[in-house]
């Protein structure tokens, strides 16, 4: 078996997500950092991508399946944000249809549209819900998960002072 430097793969993963140095991305990570704190994992993945239009999940999904055991989150990720956006397209569509018939098959357009995404929503969701099923799993997530953010934040910090960015 390797040992693998857990330290070290959290401030590379840190300096990743503070790189912009900008003080919107370190008030991103601030709070995302809050909320696991207070409420765990899988609260914070809610809120990245319900507050954050998804900033940073696919970094820590790539993470955590690199690192903590997690399987399949990017692609399930990934897919839902694919049916999420033909769900949008098929609302655009049914707005510009004419007649009767026409809006029927795009409501039904609509319709098929939400119910596979989601399916793929739950999805993503029960893969988060399934890992948190092993405490010690969780519990060493989120203390990685934890320690990444911090350096994140002081990689935004350093570079805000800095004036430039860091490596």
């Amino acid at each position: 078996m390797m040992v693998q430097n857990l330290d070290a793969a959290c401030a590379k993963l840190g300096a990743k997500l503070g790189a912009s140095g900008n003080k919107d991305t370190e008030n991103s990570i601030t709070k995302a950092l809050g909320v696991l704190e207070e409420q765990g994992v899988y609260a914070l993945f809610l809120y990245l991508i319900a507050r954050e239009s998804g900033k940073f999940v696919l970094d820590l999904l790539r993470f955590m399946e690199e690192r903590c055991e997690f399987r399949n989150g990017q692609q399930l990720y990934q897919k839902w944000i694919t049916t999420r956006g033909k769900l949008e397209e098929a609302e655009s569509k049914a707005k510009s249809r004419g007649n009767q018939s026409e809006r029927d098959e795009a409501r039904k357009e609509v319709d098929d549209a939400k119910k596979v995404a989601n399916e793929s929503r739950e999805a993503f969701f029960k893969a988060l819900t399934d890992h948190a099923e092993d405490l010690d799993n969780l519990l060493f997530t989120r203390d990685l998960l934890h320690r990444a953010l911090v350096y994140a934040r002081y990689h935004a910090k350093a570079a805000q002072a800095g004036g430039a960015k860091t490596p």
